[in-house]
């Protein structure tokens, strides 16, 4: 468990002193951080709500070029693509990604070839990427639900010293890397404020 000390005048982490602090953690790990004061109730009810998705992307090495393409797996709830590279010639990579727990669990290199007759697999080991079970993330990326709404105002705001970032505090942009990186922008201005 990490532990950050904090007054309105600091915030005292791994035994170093600052005048501020981002985090910048998904709230699914927030309970891996002690808060010395505990963070105000709003706040630790608003990172509580906060669920997850599952998802999962497989990487499977193309021997032979194929143009962009995808195709979706609709009883196994995945679809799998190809795609360009950066100059413009196609990727020697299939693609797969599964946004649903059933998905995840389907993916495989076995389905997704099954699915993909069309192209020359090679004999390279496949690459599995899951997120709901790496201990930084514990999930996917933030959701929001009737039964779930995230309390955007609540997630985005300073504590005292303490700024928070992550696509989950990033309102309409919450569950994208444009959310996470438009959250960066309003935590160091945060900062900035506390600073002035």
């Amino acid at each position: 468990m990490q532990r950050v000390a904090w007054t309105e005048q600091g915030v005292r982490v791994h035994g170093a002193d600052f005048d501020a602090c981002v985090v910048a953690v998904p709230a699914s790990v927030i309970d891996a951080i002690e808060f010395d004061p505990p963070l105000p109730e709003r706040k630790r009810h608003a990172l509580d709500g906060v669920r997850y998705g599952d998802a999962a992307k497989l990487f499977l090495r193309i021997s032979a070029p194929a143009e962009p393409s995808a195709t979706l797996s609709v009883p196994d709830r995945f679809w799998a693509y190809t795609q360009l590279a950066p100059d413009r010639s196609p990727l020697p990579v299939l693609a797969a990604f599964a946004g649903t727990r059933g998905g995840v669990d389907a993916l495989t290199a076995p389905t997704v070839r099954e699915l993909r007759p069309d192209l020359t697999f090679s004999d390279d080991e496949p690459v599995l990427s899951t997120w709901h079970d790496d201990p930084w993330v514990r999930g996917a990326y933030s959701a929001r639900s009737v039964e779930s709404p995230l309390q955007d105002a609540a997630l985005a705001e300073s504590v005292g010293p303490l700024a928070f970032a992550g696509e989950h505090t990033a309102g309409e942009w919450h569950a994208l890397m444009e959310g996470a990186l438009r959250s960066g922008l309003r935590a160091a201005d945060d900062v900035a404020r506390t600073l002035a």
